[in-house]
């Protein structure tokens, strides 16, 4: 009798752990792959980043990780969704902080203006799921959605988002099968152009004084930085939002006076050098070329006023992050080698990883933007159409033949002809 009754309940045990077991796979299968492979990395270890940056989609824009790495010996990682307010924000580096401390935090500031938690239903909770769903289930975790969210219904879609994503059959594609994990550490990049060199920016000392709730989630977050002796910064990249938007950002120098923390406000910041015509994807966000330049600033700001060097680290953790690096490379040259538009090419070949010689056609008159990109290609050299040819392995027709290789190992990287400022 006992006998019978261990084997049933041994069989029932074995049986609830195999439902787990598959309800788990499941699940992981039908959930958008979106936050895994941006964030994946990140929440494996987050011990192995210096510098976090916390933000919302102008920071994903706004910073490149793994050249922070190659020039200022700086591992980082950015943390930044879509549409994330403060108070995402908050929540997510209480989270984070369960695992590990950065020594700096680096947090944008746009969104600050908004008097609501949360993000509208529709494409704004799409988003709130890109930032959350990656974090592990934890007691903050619930905490999070406990506070950001009033309904039972809406707390357990994003405790467990399998019961929004379990209808996912017809959406199903080949990278729920093989997601495409981020080489980025979380940052995106765009060479979309858009000319706004007719934007005129208030000035800096017009500003909003009026406190709302993304004040109130941004001193959390400089509170719970300074208790912890986490060195916090406030930015705001730039961007040609509108005068209401520009006063919210510029109000945030009262609140770095009142905690005594820096604020980078980089629209105003001659030294950064944007270009209204060439380094914006959009009215809200940087492209490639202005991404490289406030990449570059933040870089020199962390050089100046903390001690970072790989030379500190296990020789095991560098080799991680040079590989990581080379990996980063590799995906940079096939991005370069995937440009149909003229400014796109020109702006993967501003990279200080490339060099190229260059054939223009006699006469073509490029447009201001394509022009200044072409200038921005700084390891470059103009020859003739006949040595052009000889390179590229034949005669051709075009207004531009670019030869283009590896700075490092001189590697024939691409061979690209454009007609019309289009590849042919």
């Amino acid at each position: 009798m006992k006998s019978v009754r261990l084997k049933r309940i041994t069989g029932t045990i074995c049986f609830i752990l195999l439902f787990c077991f598959v309800f788990h796979c499941v699940a992981h299968f039908m959930e958008r792959k979106d936050s895994m492979e941006q964030f994946s990395e990140f929440w494996s270890d987050p011990a192995g980043y210096d510098v976090w940056f916390l933000g919302n989609s102008h920071m994903y824009r706004g910073v490149l990780p793994m050249e922070l790495w190659k020039e200022n010996e700086i591992r980082s990682y950015v943390l930044a969704s879509s549409g994330c307010r403060p108070s995402q924000m908050y929540w997510t580096l209480v989270n984070a902080l369960d695992y590990a401390k950065p020594s700096v935090l680096v947090v944008d500031c746009y969104h600050i203006q908004h008097d609501l938690k949360i993000q509208e239903a529709g494409d704004g909770r799409q988003q709130m799921h890109n930032g959350f769903d990656a974090i592990p289930l934890s007691a903050n975790k619930i905490r999070a959605v406990m506070d950001l969210f009033d309904t039972t219904e809406e707390r357990l879609e994003y405790l467990f988002p399998f019961s929004v994503y379990h209808n996912r059959w017809e959406e199903i594609e080949r990278g729920d099968f093989s997601p495409n994990y981020t080489v980025q550490k979380g940052c995106k990049i765009s060479t979309v152009v858009k000319d706004l060199s007719g934007y005129k920016l208030i000035d800096e000392s017009d500003m909003i004084a009026e406190e709302t709730i993304g004040y109130l989630y941004m001193r959390k977050i400089i509170e719970l930085c300074q208790a912890n002796d986490i060195a916090v910064i406030l930015e705001a990249l730039p961007c040609c939002k509108g005068k209401e938007i520009q006063r919210a950002l510029n109000g945030v120098a009262r609140l770095s006076t009142e905690y005594g923390v820096p604020f980078l406000n980089m629209s105003y910041d001659d030294t950064l050098r944007i270009d209204y015509q060439t380094d914006f994807k959009d009215v809200g966000h940087l492209n490639l070329s202005g991404q490289r330049k406030t990449s570059k600033y933040i870089g020199q700001y962390l050089n100046d006023h903390f001690q970072f060097s790989k030379n500190s680290l296990p020789e095991r953790e560098i080799a991680k992050w040079d590989n990581d690096y080379l990996a980063y490379t590799e995906k940079k040259a096939a991005w370069l080698r995937g440009q149909t538009r003229l400014s796109a090419y020109l702006m993967w070949l501003g990279d200080e990883g490339f060099t190229c010689e260059i054939y223009q056609k006699e006469g073509t008159s490029p447009t201001p933007a394509v022009s200044k990109l072409l200038d921005a290609v700084s390891e470059k050299q103009f020859i003739g159409k006949e040595e052009a040819a000889a390179q590229i392995g034949g005669n051709f027709d075009g207004d531009y033949a670019f030869i283009v290789r590896h700075a490092a190992t001189g590697e024939l990287v691409d061979t690209a002809i454009f007609e019309l400022e289009k590849r042919k």
